[in-house]
């Protein structure tokens, strides 16, 4: 298990009771309801991070390239966009 460490940092009376009522609703104590807002809130910004690094490396050439060999028969039944779907059509 890695090493845990405490600190202090101050936060607003609101947030501490906004954060008092959510872990009451999740059943959890404030640390750990703490806790997991800072997992979740690494865990977004490495997803988002991951995906602006795949992104970047990508071209639309890559794209064409890629969706020329789909070939031109038409959806399987059931794959159909459904109508209304996509604006416009």
């Amino acid at each position: 298990m890695a090493a845990i460490e405490s600190f202090a940092i101050p936060v607003p009376a609101e947030l501490i009771g906004a954060a008092r009522t959510w872990a009451e609703r999740d059943a959890v104590s404030v640390e750990q309801f703490v806790r997991r807002a800072i997992e979740e809130t690494i865990a977004a910004r490495q997803d988002a991070a991951y995906l602006a690094d795949r992104a970047s490396r990508g071209s639309v050439a890559d794209l064409d390239r890629i969706l020329a060999k789909a070939g031109a028969e038409p959806p399987a039944p059931g794959d159909e966009i459904p109508e209304g779907w996509v604006s416009g059509k």
